[in-house]
């Protein structure tokens, strides 16, 4: 979607609010209470005798979850998206460096955040870079997606935001 296409569709979905600049009208968004991401709610999928068990510096900051917590709050992220009339996908690109360079998939339920993406990561420059497009990580962000903390054994005061990776393969390209 063009950033036009994007901007009517959070003006249409009443996202937020559209905010008179010196260069143009933008839309401004209210996050609520939570303005950025605290690391206390990220959790990343330990995996015994995986890479990525041996490579990721586990603390309170890169919490550890298991595979189980993972798969139930993505498959309950699935069900929510069935539920849904529309959702926003973007494929793109992460690392300017061909050897190092990373395929993404977004997928969101509101068009805000798929217009800060669309802004932030690479686009494609041709159709041809989407042909046969297999992302590397796939971005779901389900707003509307609860997650039970005593569940999902997760340990935060307030479960507004939540991230959990879960690296199925950790290594070099």
């Amino acid at each position: 979607m063009t950033y036009q296409e994007l901007f009517e569709h959070e003006v249409d979905n009443k996202e937020g609010v559209v905010a008179s600049a010196e260069y143009g009208d933008t839309f401004a968004v209210d996050t609520g209470k939570f303005t950025g991401r605290s690391p206390k709610d990220k959790w990343l999928v330990l995996n015994e005798g995986s890479d990525s068990a041996k490579h990721v510096d586990w603390s309170n900051i890169n919490q550890a979850t298991t595979p189980e917590v993972f798969q139930e709050l993505y498959d309950k992220a699935v069900a929510h998206f069935n539920t849904l009339d529309r959702a926003y996908v973007f494929d793109c690109f992460v690392g300017a460096s061909p050897k190092s360079q990373r395929k993404i998939r977004f997928v969101h339920e509101m068009a805000w955040p798929q217009h800060f993406v669309t802004n932030m990561f690479i686009r494609p420059e041709s159709e041809e870079q989407l042909k046969d497009f297999e992302p590397d990580f796939t971005v779901i962000n389900g707003k509307l997606v609860v997650v039970n903390a005593k569940t999902h054994q997760v340990n935060v005061l307030d479960i507004m935001q939540a991230v959990l990776i879960h690296f199925v393969s950790f290594g070099s390209p």
